[in-house]
């Protein structure tokens, strides 16, 4: 999974954001642990849907 910090990916009021493996995060947020673990299980499940 790919983070990539970006302003206007996500639109304002989202922290981040998983489009087909790649994790789109506001700059202005912080990223912890649990919610790289959160995103990682979302793109399992797009792997195992596809």
């Amino acid at each position: 999974m790919k983070v990539i910090y970006n302003r206007i990916i996500p639109f304002k009021g989202f922290k981040s954001i998983n489009l087909f493996g790649l994790l789109f995060v506001r700059e202005e947020c912080v990223m912890f642990d649990v919610d790289y673990n959160h995103e990682a299980i979302h793109t399992a499940q797009m792997k195992e849907m596809l």
